[in-house]
């Protein structure tokens, strides 16, 4: 069931527990963001948390009313919640601004981040719509990533190697310090600065590159979703500051 009452949202498990709706109702789990929260008494639910409620039929029906409604799982995705992202992120990717006789748009690919972005936080916000299965969740993300790759080698590999005659090898160890020095700068002020813990700081770094790959090799090795945490919010800076940085370079050229 999804938390969305007032009466429940704000409250601890503590003193929900306590409620008259709760008698034969145990709470077996609490996700917050698909991220499982310890069930401590002082645990305040939110609006939007996923809880799983264990009892006899009768006593979770009625409870779960008094606490929100409840979200059966379904192997169905919502296509219209998909098909409108798609829609308003090529809407705001085809807005064309100009700077004199240059041309400025985020392009559709900086449309679709910016709709899955607040489409994202209003289903994180309300659950009762956009739900998508996390079997479809993982092809799309390993498939996406696949082919992103494919596509990328193939169509550097001529480059590379012609780029490696004209200049020599100092291209490729160049290409190297700078993709390196600044991972190190960002771990260190993650770790030293921030005092974040070390999964969140992975995950913040791989985001502020903008590395799938990384975040999925992090996410195995830990075999932990923790470092989405980190990730989320420097993938999405990080992709709107290299569109409007593209639109800089572009007007000062």
């Amino acid at each position: 069931m999804v938390v969305s009452k007032s009466g429940a949202a704000g409250v601890t498990l503590g003193e929900l527990r306590k409620q008259p709706f709760m008698h034969g109702v145990m709470i077996h789990k609490v996700l917050r963001n698909d991220m499982p929260l310890p069930l401590r008494k002082k645990l305040t639910l939110e609006k939007g948390d996923v809880s799983t409620l264990v009892g006899l039929p009768q006593n979770v029906e009625e409870a779960v009313p008094e606490i929100g409604f409840s979200d059966r799982q379904t192997s169905e995705s919502d296509i219209v919640f998909i098909g409108l992202g798609i829609a308003i992120g090529c809407k705001i990717g085809a807005i064309v601004i100009r700077f004199g006789n240059v041309p400025v748009s985020l392009s559709t690919s900086g449309g679709a981040i910016l709709s899955g972005l607040i489409l994202g936080w209003l289903r994180s916000k309300h659950p009762s719509f956009g739900h998508i299965p996390r079997s479809v969740l993982w092809f799309m993300d390993n498939a996406g990533l696949n082919l992103f790759i494919a596509v990328v080698g193939l169509s550097a590999g001529p480059t590379f190697i012609s780029g490696l005659k004209e200049v020599g090898p100092q291209m490729f160890l160049i290409g190297m310090a700078c993709t390196t020095i600044p991972l190190i700068i960002c771990i260190f002020i993650a770790n030293k600065l921030f005092k974040f813990p070390a999964a969140v700081t992975l995950g913040c770094v791989a985001g502020s590159r903008n590395a799938v790959a990384a975040l999925g090799a992090i996410q195995d090795s830990l075999d932990s979703t923790l470092p989405v945490m980190g990730y989320t919010v420097t993938y999405a800076v990080g992709s709107v500051a290299m569109i409007l940085s593209g639109m800089v370079v572009t007007l000062l050229a």
